[in-house]
């Protein structure tokens, strides 16, 4: 197994993502030599909006068999099983395997999430999605049914 180094994001390791097919998984930002090293292994590389190179790293949590994988194990700087959330621009090694895979007519390399070290955690601080909105007053007062100011026939 290898092991690559660079910073978190978007880090879904302790439970998986469920958006689509159930993974954990892990962006991580490498510089450009790294990147260069992944794409000619055949692994996709992307850019962020800050012109950054990205690798994904992912495990399904089911098997294409039908059984289930192991998630990936996090551990901390000192080698100590570590349950803290990584929020995004933590400093981590990952642990992985190159693996092919084919999908109907499509074909690539993927990369599979074995194990995370956090050498340097930032606190994960996830919140709702209306912490940045301001609170203002209502802009119309609504007194009950009978205040609304227009015609059940007008809709």
């Amino acid at each position: 197994m290898a092991t690559v180094q660079g910073i978190a994001y978007w880090a879904r390791v302790h439970n998986p993502d469920t958006t689509f097919d159930p993974q954990w998984c892990i962006d991580l930002v490498v510089d450009k030599q790294t990147a260069k090293g992944f794409k000619d292994k055949g692994v996709k590389i992307k850019q962020n909006d800050d012109g950054e190179y990205v690798v994904k790293f992912k495990r399904n949590v089911a098997r294409s068999n039908g059984g289930e994988n192991k998630p990936p194990r996090i551990v901390d700087a000192g080698k100590k099983p570590m349950l803290d959330e990584i929020g995004n621009g933590s400093e981590v090694v990952i642990q992985y395997q190159t693996y092919d895979w084919k999908y109907k007519t499509k074909t690539g390399v993927g990369v599979d999430l074995m194990a995370v070290q956090v050498l340097k955690l930032v606190e994960y601080s996830g919140g709702s999605d209306t912490d940045e909105f301001d609170e203002h007053e209502p802009a119309i007062e609504v007194k009950g049914e009978d205040s609304v100011p227009f015609d059940d026939d007008e809709f």
